[in-house]
């Protein structure tokens, strides 16, 4: 996770049919957001999950790295 002045950086460590999920360094849970069905390389803005610093939007990436599960 890295943290710029708009967005905290993070690698999606899985993705599936309904969820993207990245742990997060602050808090050190699992935050989800919804993936659309889309299993495709790329990197989404989302509002922050995180009760501990919420107040900075997450960019998640999604790589060769990132793990897909059909569901």
């Amino acid at each position: 996770m890295i943290e710029s002045e708009k967005y905290i950086i993070v690698h999606a460590c899985s993705i599936d049919n309904y969820h993207i999920k990245y742990k997060c360094i602050f808090c050190n849970k699992i935050h989800k957001h919804g993936s659309g069905g889309d299993f495709s390389n790329r990197y989404e803005i989302r509002t922050s999950h995180c009760k501990i610093n919420h107040k900075n939007e997450v960019k998640i990436i999604i790589d060769n790295n990132t793990q897909r599960f059909n569901k």
